[in-house]
């Protein structure tokens, strides 16, 4: 294994899901001799891995500019000798959240490979971990299709996740509101890495046949429809996520229109009373009863029978 610069590491397979680890000159050596079965992996932020690329590699200037490009979509497109591909995985290093995709780099002439990431990525390491344990891919072909499977099954993983997160919060319902938009957010921002994805690996066809073997197109074959259900999945939960949203909202409005309407109808009861009240309470002259002491009991007492008669017709109108 090979940690320093210029490269990660840097292997030649034995054809038989085995590699060997090969030294940086042992790599540089093996790439210039046009070698069958060489992967190299870089650090596309190392300036010892910028250069080896771009002044040694050997590489058309249009590949390895496409490698370093600072920013890029998913890609899988023919390239001179060979095919170059870019894709993106969960960022699961420390402190980094699973949404923020991070992308590999990678050209393949179906002789040799080179991939170059910035952050560390996990379907890498499996696929490193799968070649020194003498069960990895056979072919540079097929490494590269090996690190497109472990991608996708890593984003099937927080997929997964996800999608038993928002079961609970279908349980629990109402649910926390932050925790709500927070979980829609992951959700729209896998959808914008994984869309343009599933749109690259469409492209994978045989129009690459002299680059990729037959079975590492039979496996990107699979890669692409697992990632075609992966946008479904995130179509789906996008869907319930906005369900949610809708559900909390009709029932915020709901108990708004119940309480409005709980005023109303206080507000209906007592209007003939502030009506009769107001009225004898003008200041004028000529008001009856002013005079009487029993006049304020007889006005009680008509109010009362005017609040039950209100009451009746609400009642009557089934508005109560």
């Amino acid at each position: 294994m090979v940690d320093t610069s210029p490269f990660i590491c840097a292997y030649r397979l034995d054809g038989n899901g085995g590699a060997k680890s090969l030294t940086i000159d042992e790599a540089k050596q093996a790439w210039k001799s046009d070698e069958s079965g060489v992967w190299v992996h870089l650090n596309r932020n190392d300036p010892g891995g910028q250069a080896w690329l771009v002044d040694e590699s050997g590489l058309d200037p249009l590949i390895t500019t496409a490698m370093l490009l600072p920013e890029t979509r998913p890609r899988f497109d023919p390239a001179p000798g060979g095919v170059i591909v870019n894709l993106r995985g969960i960022n699961l290093n420390e402190g980094a959240q699973p949404e923020d995709m991070v992308s590999i780099r990678c050209f393949c002439d179906g002789k040799r490979l080179v991939t170059a990431r910035l952050p560390r990525l996990r379907a890498v390491d499996d696929v490193r971990a799968a070649l020194e344990a003498g069960r990895g891919a056979k072919t540079p072909g097929q490494i590269l299709t090996a690190i497109a499977d472990r991608l996708t099954m890593r984003i099937g993983e927080v997929i997964m996740k996800i999608d038993g997160e928002i079961d609970q919060m279908e349980e629990d319902f109402p649910p926390d509101e932050a925790l709500l938009g927070d979980l829609r957010r992951k959700i729209l921002e896998l959808r914008r890495y994984v869309a343009p994805q599933r749109e690259a690996l469409a492209r994978a066809s045989g129009d690459f046949d002299e680059t990729l073997d037959l079975r590492a197109h039979s496996q990107f074959a699979e890669v692409r429809e697992r990632t075609a259900r992966l946008l479904e999945d995130l179509e789906v939960l996008r869907d319930r996520t906005q369900i949610l949203r809708d559900e909390i909202s009709d029932m915020r409005n709901d108990k708004m229109n119940r309480a409005m309407y709980s005023l109303s109808l206080v507000a209906g009861l007592f209007l003939p009373l502030g009506f009769v009240t107001g009225l004898l309470g003008i200041n004028v002259g000529g008001m009856p009863g002013v005079d009487d002491s029993a006049a304020f009991w007889i006005v009680c007492l008509l109010l009362v029978l005017l609040g039950v008669a209100a009451w009746l017709l609400f009642r009557i109108k089934k508005w109560l």
